[in-house]
């Protein structure tokens, strides 16, 4: 894993190539998160894909919003790379935290 400097106090790390470009993962803690779109019968769902940090090997797939589908991919991935986003700032800002 290749980790890349803080950029507005978040700090990303690019973890491997996809499509000719890098996937960017936010570190929340006991996890790593991104944004993507999945396909679905010929729709799209985004979704944030929460990766354990080592040891652990668990991914699991969150869809960002219920029921919620769009028509092509690159919309499912942008909502669901804005989703990380306001996610990785709310635990930044203490939202796990009780």
């Amino acid at each position: 894993m290749k980790s890349v400097p803080r950029v507005g106090g978040v700090q990303n790390n690019r973890i491997f190539s996809r499509e000719g470009g890098y996937v960017t993962e936010f570190d929340i803690g006991e996890f790593f998160i991104r944004g993507e779109a999945r396909e679905v019968e010929g729709e799209f769902q985004a979704v944030i894909v929460m990766r354990a940090k080592p040891p652990l090997t668990t991914v699991t797939y969150h869809q960002v919003e219920k029921d919620r589908w769009f028509k092509t991919s690159d919309v499912a991935a942008v909502a669901a790379q804005d989703a990380a986003k306001a996610l990785k700032v709310a635990v930044d800002e203490g939202a796990l935290k009780a």
